[in-house]
């Protein structure tokens, strides 16, 4: 690279970093990333994602109440095994014959077992 060359290349360096250095560029750029940053933290609170039998992918929010069952375990009318709600053996009981309680505890204390496909139970 000539001497002619690098004198521009310096000059053009020194450009982007006044425009940088000015302050309405740099408050631009520290709300555009606050936003952001906000906007995605906010968006991953609260959320659940469950997968259908089809295959089919639903996201929806959690409200406090939902928050409050996350000790919550499901079973069949017919089944003598529980599940957490997100297991993949729960996708598979039919909603009319679901099941609720409040705990792993009272399922057992209603004759059931855990379920084998069911992390963490």
């Amino acid at each position: 690279m000539r001497i002619p060359e690098k004198k521009e290349k310096i000059k053009l360096v020194r450009q982007a970093a006044d425009f940088l250095r000015r302050d309405d560029v740099f408050a631009a750029l520290l709300i555009a990333s606050v936003g952001i940053a906000a906007f995605a933290l906010g968006n991953a609170h609260g959320k659940s994602v469950e997968r259908s039998r089809g295959g089919e992918i639903r996201i929806f929010w959690e409200s406090e109440s939902e928050k409050k069952r996350e000790n919550e375990v499901v079973a069949s009318k017919n089944g003598r095994v529980y599940h957490y709600p997100w297991c993949p053996g729960a996708s598979r009981i039919r909603p009319e014959n679901v099941v609720r309680f409040s705990s792993p505890a009272a399922a057992k204390k209603a004759g059931l077992r855990p379920a084998l496909n069911c992390p963490g139970l």
